[in-house]
């Protein structure tokens, strides 16, 4: 379930916590760029003409990247837009996600138009946070699924839970020892920043990518577990499911 923008969101807007992570292979290579008001709006009207300085970021960005562009803003990806435009993707999660996937401008116009996660996020900003921090476009080097992601729950006390993020994904009887040890590192990094935090991570073998960071809160998917459980867990616990 999606849930209306919240302060927390913005808290853990991707440019206040990559450049804490910016060694990591997918942070060092995120192009992050702060939207102005004005742009805004003008992707909320559609309104191309308005955008040229955003156009040519993008437009430089791709040329870089000519197998596309992961997109999303910095609270917040697009990856409900099959809701509104591909409902017979339902069951497709790899599909879903590849709707996020932009090789141009109009791309962008297209997902923020259709996705209700971009409308939501952008009208927040616009009522509560004008002139007093910056909503940014995200742009990562595509880079379609291949390995189990997980979804973990970290507190600074040392209180890590765990589950596979996607239903279809092959669950595994003891959670990579790897995975445990990268989130430390994550929340290690953030120390300054957070105290609980959700971290995404696919792991592929031996190879581990951050997917993104989320709040520690109802308005983030609790997945195979409820907020109460994990709330619950004693200090110290390695759980998962």
């Amino acid at each position: 379930m999606d849930y209306a923008p919240t302060d927390d969101d913005y808290r853990f807007n991707v440019d206040i916590w990559a450049p804490f992570l910016a060694d990591l292979d997918v942070c060092s290579r995120y192009s992050i760029y702060p939207l102005s008001n004005q742009e805004i709006v003008a992707i909320q009207n559609g309104m191309m003409p308005l955008l040229r300085r955003l156009q040519a970021w993008v437009i430089q960005c791709i040329n870089a990247n000519p197998e596309g562009m992961f997109f999303r803003l910095g609270t917040r990806s697009p990856k409900d837009v099959w809701k509104q435009c591909a409902t017979h993707l339902e069951d497709n999660i790899d599909a879903q996600i590849a709707l996020c996937r932009i090789t141009s401008m109009a791309d962008i116009l297209r997902l923020c138009k259709y996705s209700e996660r971009m409308i939501d996020d952008m009208r927040y900003h616009l009522e509560k946070y004008q002139g007093t921090q910056s909503l940014c476009i995200v742009l990562a080097p595509w880079r379609p699924r291949r390995g189990i992601e997980w979804r973990c729950f970290y507190r600074q006390d040392g209180t890590f839970a765990a589950c596979s993020y996607w239903c279809d994904d092959a669950t595994t009887a003891t959670i990579p020892t790897s995975l445990v040890s990268f989130v430390k590192k994550v929340a290690g990094r953030l120390s300054a920043l957070y105290d609980r935090m959700v971290v995404d991570v696919e792991v592929d073998g031996d190879n581990l990518w951050l997917i993104e960071l989320n709040p520690w809160s109802e308005g983030t998917d609790p997945i195979l577990w409820t907020w109460h459980e994990l709330d619950a867990l004693p200090s110290g616990t390695v759980a998962w499911r």
